[in-house]
């Protein structure tokens, strides 16, 4: 396996929000995946499996900092390359996701508001395995965490890729 490596020194990268038309507008997580891959410009590489590009495009715009982003971010730029695989390889990491998302992190997000009763309920949840466990799992999570956005967008995104 090819092993890519991050240009070195100060002020190399800087990850920012968004896509962009051309590289000298800036780079978002994918842009420089893409780059780095040897790849054309696009926000969409072929070497990263869609269910890990779509989280990491979610993160890259979520965070509000550009040296917060770049801080955080960098770290996976070349872990990322060649994770592509076939679609039950992609299917099966869009399940793990909308899994973790629903019973692990929307509970703890939901305990920290003071909601423990939906916090339970969504932790009680049979594990994210399959097309029907998934739909429930969504339905769950809209019911226990209507007012999250970052969790409906995750979840409609791990949908996208998981048909």
């Amino acid at each position: 396996m090819k092993r890519y490596k991050l240009p070195e020194g100060p002020n190399t990268l800087t990850l920012t929000k968004g896509s962009h038309r051309t590289r000298e507008e800036g780079m978002c997580a994918m842009e420089a995946v893409a780059w780095l891959a040897g790849e054309p410009h696009t926000d969409a590489p072929a070497c990263v499996c869609p269910t890990i590009r779509r989280i990491m495009v979610i993160i890259n715009d979520r965070i509000i900092d550009d040296a917060d982003r770049t801080t955080l971010l960098t770290p996976y730029l070349t872990r990322v390359i060649g994770t592509a695989g076939n679609v039950d390889t992609t299917r099966r990491r869009a399940f793990i996701c909308a899994d973790y998302a629903v019973r692990r992190f929307a509970p703890n997000a939901l305990r920290q508001a003071g909601r423990e009763d939906e916090a339970a309920t969504l932790e009680s949840l049979r594990p994210v395995a399959d097309q029907k466990t998934a739909y429930a799992a969504a339905a769950a999570a809209y019911a226990a965490a209507y007012d999250t956005t970052l969790l409906i967008e995750l979840l409609g995104a791990l949908m996208e890729v998981a048909p």
